[in-house]
């Protein structure tokens, strides 16, 4: 029966899925055709706003729930997958997810903790500090009068995911048979990668060990001014995760942090070069730095938050990424293909010739053009392109660690123009320096 039960709401979902996208499309053509407008003038009332085709996507993602907002999070992120209006459009479901009502806060703390919210905590704001996919934060102070903050996972969240993961394989894997040019893009290995990423993100006592682990290493670094919160495990469960609250400077509040310290450049760099550390040394690494995971602290220390989505290398894969580095800073394109095919990015039947020619064209705007006149999203969508089209596969970490030398450019971008991070030699030097000394 329990079979049954699973199939039947499988199908409802499916449907639910169908209809909301099938809604939001119809309420798109019909702004496009002027029906929107003219039903509001018929009704007396305001003029809509207008209904382009990025915030029709985002509010049907937004309808469909956790499962989705992810995927369009993930999407939004991933540099080259959408068109620049779409990405700017879903990076919103960064911030506006709308939050659990705190009765369901409440359930899900009372049923994992196994005590009232009341006896655990002396004070508990039910209003969210931020509300995002999978978990909301919430401000709270411990019965010993500490500040901290509570990750509330969304209730029911974990069914919900494997559902729609399930449905997603299906509907990849149909799609790569109807239309076999997909299988160049890999959708049912993206779909994967996303199943296991929700999975480790679900999982609060993982990210729990992960921040542990990770203000393990910057200690034993003596990177005393890189700081983590302290998990407080008493008050931390698998759905639950309770640590010390941090004060500080989004990263991305670029003026504030020009007004707070008059040497931003050095701020910058301290944080990447920590955040170098731990992936050279173990090959473990924050693998979500986005703005508010990336603060400035008062005595000019550095905090690194939310450590659910973490990236890890074995030995053997950092010694293919240290090559392709060494390769890369030297400009010497040729080497950048062995690696690459040892990390099974490119297909074995691949002429190397034509990978060569593909990446020079590709990495050119990195070795002729000056630092301030690369433009990134242009040269990565079109990165992208080429890659689908001849059948490149890059590892999830290879491109989860992509991605955040992407973030921290953008930061150096507005904090340190004269810093190229993919060539200045106080970061690049340094890695190198780092990971020949770990291997």
């Amino acid at each position: 029966m329990s079979r049954l039960r699973r199939y039947l709401r499988g199908l409802w979902r499916m449907a639910e899925v169908n209809r909301t996208l099938f809604y939001f499309f119809l309420l798109r053509l019909g702004d496009a055709l002027g029906l929107r407008r003219l039903w509001a003038f018929l009704r007396a009332r305001p003029h809509p706003e207008p209904l382009t085709g990025p915030i029709a996507l985002r509010l049907a993602l937004q309808r469909l729930g956790p499962t989705y907002i992810k995927f369009g999070q993930l999407a939004a992120s991933s540099t080259g997958i959408l068109p620049e209006r779409y990405a700017l459009e879903l990076a919103r479901l960064l911030d506006e997810v709308p939050p659990v009502p705190p009765e369901d806060v409440r359930r899900v703390i009372e049923e994992d903790l196994g005590c009232p919210l009341e006896e655990a905590f002396a004070r508990f704001d039910p209003e969210p500090i931020a509300a995002a996919s999978i978990a909301q934060v919430h401000a709270a102070r411990l019965r010993d009068g500490t500040d901290v903050v509570v990750k509330v996972q969304r209730p029911g969240i974990a069914e919900i995911v494997e559902r729609d993961m399930h449905q997603m394989r299906l509907i990849t894997r149909a799609l790569e048979t109807l239309i076999p040019v997909l299988r160049l893009a890999h959708p049912t290995r993206q779909i994967e990668d996303l199943r296991v990423q929700l999975g480790e993100e679900m999982d609060f006592e993982l990210e729990a060990t992960h921040m542990e682990q990770f203000a393990r290493i910057q200690k034993e670094l003596g990177n005393e001014d890189i700081v983590v919160p302290k998990v407080y495990r008493a008050f931390t469960t698998r759905r639950v995760l309770t640590m010390e609250r941090l004060y500080g400077i989004k990263i991305s509040d670029f003026d504030r942090i020009k007004r707070e310290v008059s040497n931003p450049e050095e701020i910058l760099l301290r944080g990447v070069r920590a955040w170098m550390q731990a992936f050279a040394l173990h090959g473990f690494f924050h693998g979500d730095v986005h703005a508010g995971n990336f603060l400035l602290l008062p005595g000019r220390r550095i905090g690194y938050l939310d450590f659910g989505i973490m990236g890890k290398f074995d030995a053997v894969s950092r010694d293919r990424i240290f090559r392709y580095l060494q390769a890369f800073v030297t400009a010497d394109v040729a080497g950048l293909v062995k690696p690459l095919q040892e990390m099974g990015a490119i297909p074995p039947d691949t002429r190397v010739e034509d990978v060569i020619h593909d990446l020079e064209a590709l990495y050119a705007p990195f070795f002729t053009r000056n630092y301030r006149d690369i433009r990134y999203h242009e040269i990565f969508p079109a990165f992208m392109r080429r890659a689908a089209r001849h059948g490149w596969s890059f590892p999830r970490e290879f491109t989860l660690l992509t991605k955040q030398m992407l973030y921290f450019d953008r930061y150096a971008k507005a904090l340190a123009p004269d810093v190229n991070l993919f060539m200045d030699p106080r970061v690049v030097s340094f890695l190198y320096d780092t990971m020949s000394a770990a291997l």
